[in-house]
């Protein structure tokens, strides 16, 4: 397992082969570092209690969401981002929610590719290649421009979906499928790059 972070030219190299532009990979690179650097402090902490384990921090982290939201007068995440100005605001909610996504996502990987969910598998290249995926969705898929607030409805139609899966599987969200957290995760990257574009 690797601890180290990406480098500036490997960023531009990630950049040019995937074809992302500046702020997206950026922000993936951001994320493979974030969860390498906590997974040194904490390791699989995360997937202790298994599949509804992890679930229930996801929902945590979208109910966080939800009730900011909530409070938020145009219900629009892309505002509501750059309108908080705590140290620990929606934006460690985002960004914590969207990195358990990627975790999520390589577990079920590995249990695909590999038949098992050994966490030394996915913290190298698959963890990498997870957050290019989600974030080339992102980028990929058709910005929503047309009304305030539509980036934010697809982010809950997305997360809807996921959730009923989830319950359906007996809230095991190990037994989801890939491109489910795939769109979830990409929306919140399309959520922050257009709350923060440089």
């Amino acid at each position: 397992m690797s601890n180290s972070t990406v480098s500036p030219m490997d960023m531009a190299k990630f950049m040019s082969a995937q074809h992302l532009s500046a702020p997206f990979a950026a922000l993936a690179l951001n994320d493979v570092n974030t969860l390498r650097r906590k997974d040194a402090e904490y390791g699989s902490s995360w997937k202790k209690r298994g599949g509804v384990g992890a679930f229930m921090m996801l929902a945590r982290k979208m109910d966080r969401i939800e009730k900011l939201l909530d409070g938020h007068a145009v219900q629009d995440l892309v505002q509501a981002l750059q309108d908080d100005t705590r140290e620990e605001g929606v934006k460690d909610d985002v960004g914590d929610l969207r990195r358990y996504l990627l975790l999520v996502y390589c577990q079920i990987w590995s249990q695909i590719v590999y038949g098992t969910g050994d966490h030394e598998h996915f913290m190298g290249p698959t963890l990498l290649q997870t957050a290019e995926r989600c974030a080339l969705y992102a980028e990929s898929t058709p910005k929503i421009e047309c009304r305030r607030g539509e980036e934010t409805v697809a982010l809950r139609d997305y997360w809807r979906r996921l959730e009923a899966l989830a319950k359906d599987a007996g809230w095991d969200v190990f037994q989801v499928d890939l491109n489910d957290i795939i769109m979830v995760a990409g929306r919140l990257y399309a959520i922050e790059v257009a709350a923060y574009p440089t």
